[in-house]
């Protein structure tokens, strides 16, 4: 197995499917940089870690991006590599999923990142705000388990940060993708440093995937799914007129 160099970064060839998008190396370049992902992954894959040598999390150095979906068709080549994209800001915005609008961000994981001085800061108030990074939607067929998910800290118990020169220690467990970022204030130092990655686990449903059931407005114990078929809340049956005025 070996290292072949890629715009993106260090690609190891072989089963690992490894792609080290290195961030660091970005300085300097055309003002085009700034109108387009500085650290991106590539057709298939997903953010699964992060990486800071020295800085104790309070810049991004190397994103750790890993094939994870065999049965996405390949775009052989050809930008984007997901076609249903949006963008957050890990300032205040920590993870790619949003309440507010499930529709665009459901089943969506991180791909790539942008800074808008390209040296990937985040401790600077003011300067370092503008966190943005890019969540796209899962190929068909595939969706995110979001009972799954978990957080992998930055820092230990004594707030001791999981900086390394040789090693990539804070990552998402085999199967899983990143769904999201934070960062906070330290506590002790009082400035801010990454805290955290979410990860959620990579599910394949495979078939036909349908969306989410909807209430018939006429009757609220009725409900529709997509595929046009009915259940009820109380029960398999329908529910009688007095089992109805009980549960209204």
């Amino acid at each position: 197995m070996g290292f072949q160099l890629s715009p993106s970064g260090f690609v190891v060839n072989g089963q690992a499917n490894l792609d080290l998008s290195l961030t660091l190396h970005a300085n300097s370049g055309p003002a085009g940089a700034g109108r387009k992902w500085h650290v991106e992954c590539l057709d298939g894959e997903a953010a699964v870690g992060i990486q800071d040598f020295v800085n104790d999390y309070q810049k991004i150095e190397v994103l750790w991006c890993k094939f994870m979906f065999p049965y996405k068709p390949p775009t052989n080549g050809l930008y984007p590599f997901y076609p249903n994209c949006h963008i957050r800001n890990y300032t205040q915005q920590f993870f790619c999923f949003s309440p507010v609008n499930v529709l665009a961000t459901i089943n969506t994981f991180i791909t790539g990142l942008w800074d808008n001085d390209l040296q990937f800061f985040v401790s600077r108030r003011g300067l370092d705000d503008t966190n943005i990074y890019k969540c796209c939607r899962a190929p068909t067929g595939y969706y995110i388990d979001y009972t799954s998910c978990y957080y992998m800290p930055t820092h230990d118990q004594y707030w001791e940060y999981y900086d390394s020169v040789q090693h990539i220690i804070t990552y998402c467990a085999s199967g899983y993708v990143m769904a999201g970022i934070a960062k906070k204030s330290n506590q002790y130092d009082l400035e801010w440093h990454v805290e955290w990655i979410q990860c959620c686990r990579v599910g394949f449903a495979g078939g036909s995937l349908f969306a989410p059931p909807s209430m018939d407005p006429k009757d609220p114990l009725r409900t529709v799914r997509s595929d046009n078929s009915t259940f009820f809340l109380t029960g398999i049956l329908p529910p009688t007129e007095s089992t109805r005025r009980k549960t209204v």
